[in-house]
């Protein structure tokens, strides 16, 4: 039963008499009325079981989002707890989640130590560029590298909206994740599309600069300029490691910010939503591959990819440079390129 925030305390009257538990789960359909979830409670011993649905989110089977747990009162211990239940939607339980370590307390001491949503090593900045990169070692398909321009307060926000680390999602929730990043912050996206062609035009310039590290580094450069033209006025970039500064810095003559290569980097949520930008371009552009060569690459450099690397030398050999980056070992090892 879903209680309508019209009638505020109506369900809580009827069903639920712990003032504890009364008052956590105002606080939550507050949350979720902001949001615009559907909230559902449901008490059971001790506590009330919670189901939050997003009907506007489909999840990766086209139903629409949900996650659940239960919430926990001991009034003999004097303690709250949160237990998630069941699997949950890959967006919405992080929320769910995130929301409720919030409200019964677990994270208070963490969360004044680290953000979570920033990362150590950056946490100075209050403005800053996170940029990431997608098709690095692809075969098949460009390189590209996305950037996003954050605050503190749109980090959190994006966060909540269920954004982390790109490895652990499916295509379907990188790509709704994608579509209402750019859909709320236009402005604060950077995508830099090197396509197949133009990357092998590219590539021999920097075959003494580093490989492509070095166009790698022009890339990244190219997403920080293009935000700081944007007029956001960053006082950092936060950029997912792939070498060192020298490979960027060339590239940035007289702007002056603080960079920051680490690995792992996503576990700031700049990069993590440019990375989330660069996936889903990149699978749209595979996409779009599949009816001028009569299928869709696959990509990667597995068996797969090398599989659909030997059809297109058999069936379209005069085309490679559209499609794959040619200076790759397998693509040079293919006897027509002898």
């Amino acid at each position: 039963l879903a209680r309508s925030s019209q009638i505020p305390h109506l369900w809580h009257m009827a069903k639920l008499t712990d003032p504890v538990l009364v008052h956590l789960t105002d606080q939550l359909q507050k949350f979720a009325d902001d949001k615009g979830f559907s909230l559902s409670l449901d008490p059971v011993q001790y506590g009330v079981k919670l189901s939050l649905i997003d009907p506007n989110l489909p999840d990766d089977k086209g139903k629409p989002a949900s996650a659940r747990g239960v919430l926990y009162h001991s009034v003999k211990k004097k303690r709250v707890s949160w237990v998630p239940e069941g699997k949950a939607d890959s967006v919405l339980g992080p929320i769910l989640n995130e929301r409720m370590q919030e409200l019964v307390g677990t994270r208070d001491e963490k969360a004044a130590k680290k953000d979570q949503s920033i990362g150590a090593t950056e946490r100075g900045h209050k403005t800053w560029v996170g940029t990431d990169e997608t098709g690095k070692g692809d075969l098949f398909g460009p390189l590209i590298i996305g950037g996003f321009v954050a605050t503190r307060q749109i980090a959190k926000e994006l966060q909540e909206m269920g954004v982390r680390d790109s490895k652990d999602l499916k295509r379907g929730t990188i790509e709704r994740l994608a579509t209402q990043i750019f859909t709320k912050w236009e402005d604060r996206c950077q995508i830099v599309v090197i396509s197949p062609k133009r990357y092998n035009e590219m590539y021999p310039g920097f075959e003494r600069k580093g490989g492509v590290n070095g166009l790698l580094g022009w890339g990244h450069a190219r997403a920080i300029k293009s935000s700081l033209e944007a007029g956001h006025e960053l006082d950092g970039a936060v950029i997912d490691k792939f070498g060192g500064e020298h490979r960027i810095k060339p590239y940035l003559k007289g702007v002056d910010l603080v960079l920051t290569l680490r690995s792992k980097a996503e576990s700031n949520m700049a990069v993590a939503a440019g990375a989330i930008l660069a996936r889903a371009k990149y699978e749209w552009m595979l996409d779009a591959m599949e009816k001028p060569l009569g299928f869709r690459p696959h990509p990667g450099a597995g068996s797969p990819a090398m599989r659909d690397l030997k059809r297109l030398a058999k069936e379209k050999p005069g085309d490679m440079a559209q499609y794959v980056k040619m200076h790759f070992k397998p693509v040079q090892a293919l006897t027509v390129f002898k």
